[in-house]
């Protein structure tokens, strides 16, 4: 645990869910210390979360702190990896449909610093990684190289979400 809120959470998270087998605890550190994004990082965090659900042979539960960005490229990941989606597909159906970035209208509108950030930091990440995992399994060694988008022939602007609205899902 890197810290008491850290230790609190897990323990909120045993008694709200009633639950009471074991519980991996990994979180997501995906800033440097100054607060900048830190892209090696994240993405050492998110092939161990990756190798996780891959080994597990019981539902896995991930949740970040909204549950909606860091959890997205999570969960696209997820989609790409072991379900054998497309990029797109990802990223519109499990990642935008459930919030990401800009489809959560209440975002989009009250904190857009928030999805300027993300499509600025996470995007590009959860593009890299998942041109990565198209060609096969990552290790945590895989983030110090990864693919340019332009190399991946991605643009972070042709990955950007709408609003969503409870009428659309």
């Amino acid at each position: 645990f890197s810290n008491a809120s850290d230790k609190k959470e897990l323990k909120n998270l045993y008694i709200d869910s009633g639950y009471e087998g074991e519980i991996t605890f990994l979180p997501m550190e995906w800033k440097k210390s100054k607060g900048a994004f830190d892209e090696v990082k994240a993405c050492k965090y998110t092939v161990r979360a990756l190798n996780i659900v891959g080994q597990s042979q019981v539902p896995v539960f991930f949740h970040c702190t909204v549950g909606e960005d860091r959890t997205g490229v999570l969960a696209g990941l997820v989609r790409v990896t072991y379900d054998g989606w497309s990029i797109e597909k990802a990223f519109q159906k499990e990642m935008c449909e459930r919030g990401y970035e800009g489809g959560n209208p209440r975002k989009f509108t009250d904190s857009f610093f928030v999805v300027q950030a993300v499509r600025e930091n996470l995007t590009p990440l959860y593009l890299k990684m998942a041109a990565q995992l198209q060609e096969g399994p990552m290790t945590e060694d895989d983030c110090e190289n990864l693919p340019s988008l332009k190399k991946a022939h991605l643009s972070g602007d042709d990955f950007q979400c709408s609003p969503v609205t409870d009428s659309e899902k």
